[in-house]
């Protein structure tokens, strides 16, 4: 019953009483102190452990991503970049004879939407149409260094890298011009990617010239 916390309390007015009968209240009061006390103070082991998960200073920690959906986005802007590449490689002379034939975009680079969306999409049109007019190809090796995930949610990813390239060419066989990617050299950047559709594509990225990638 609420309220019966067990006290134990002794007889205020003790009286004399004979041996048998102070046998008899010895163990009657040992009993009662016994099953009195104990039975107000014992808790069972899950009443124990139900206390302790509600207390105030219980934390729940989320788990982070796994390497698996880190793999995954890693994956995706690997292909994204490789394509990229691909595309720039492509000979001059062909693009801009299907631009001339006005094909659109989506033609000629048709798995550029797999992997981009805008506005990055639209960018990377853009620098193969400029590349392109200006008669140039390349790079003939390119080196996509160690991707990393800095930060991972269920729709959001940013990577960053340091990628090395040469071999960029223009019509002439001479280096393209460095504004243009020709010679050799390092960039570092970051990329945002976003999932759609349940595909990672990258959506923004921000690339600098470096030194090195050291």
């Amino acid at each position: 019953m609420v309220g019966m916390r067990g006290s134990c309390v002794t007889n205020p007015m003790p009286r004399p009483v004979g041996k048998s009968t102070v046998v008899a209240v010895l163990v009657l009061v040992t009993l009662l102190f016994t099953s009195g006390c104990s039975g107000g103070s014992q808790r069972t082991q899950s009443e124990i452990l139900n206390s302790s998960r509600s207390g105030t200073g219980v934390t729940t920690t989320q788990p982070g991503p796994s390497s698996s959906e880190k793999a995954a986005v890693i994956l995706a802007w690997t292909d994204a970049e490789e394509t990229l590449y691909g595309y720039s490689q492509q000979p001059w002379q062909q693009v801009n004879a299907d631009l001339g034939d006005q094909e659109v975009s989506g033609q000629i680079w048709p798995e550029l939407p797999v992997y981009y969306s805008d506005p990055a999409l639209t960018s990377e049109i853009q620098f193969l149409i400029r590349i392109k007019n200006a008669e140039i190809d390349g790079p003939t090796a390119y080196n996509l260094g160690n991707p990393r995930v800095d930060s991972l949610t269920s729709t959001n990813a940013t990577i960053s890298d340091c990628i090395y390239d040469t071999g960029t060419i223009d019509s002439s066989g001479n280096p393209a011009p460095p504004t243009l990617g020709g010679g050799a050299g390092y960039a570092k950047g970051s990329w945002q990617m976003r999932d759609i559709d349940s595909e990672w594509k990258i959506f923004e990225f921000q690339t600098s010239t470096v030194q090195s990638c050291s």
